[in-house]
């Protein structure tokens, strides 16, 4: 998922703080600041790549767990978002 005008990195810090572990960017990471090759196939802009962030889930993980996780991102965006000036 890709949240428009926050940093990755920076949300990653605010989900950790409520419970989630998350990463900031694709599976193909690269530490240069260009878009990884797997952004750039699906036609992300700059901006878009470095507000990704990278949830895993398994075949077995249940529903509402995964709803839980769904809110905890929503309040940790309107969180992240509420601090930018």
């Amino acid at each position: 998922l890709s949240f428009a005008g926050l940093e990755a990195e920076s949300l990653a810090l605010v989900l950790d703080r409520v419970g989630l572990a998350v990463r900031g960017g694709s599976g193909c990471v690269t530490r240069e600041m260009k878009i990884p090759p797997a952004m750039k196939a699906i036609g992300a802009k700059p901006e878009e790549a470095r507000a990704l962030i990278l949830f895993t889930m398994g075949i077995n993980s249940p529903m509402d767990r995964m709803v839980e996780a769904a809110v905890r991102v929503a309040k940790g965006v309107k969180r992240l978002q509420a601090a930018l000036p």
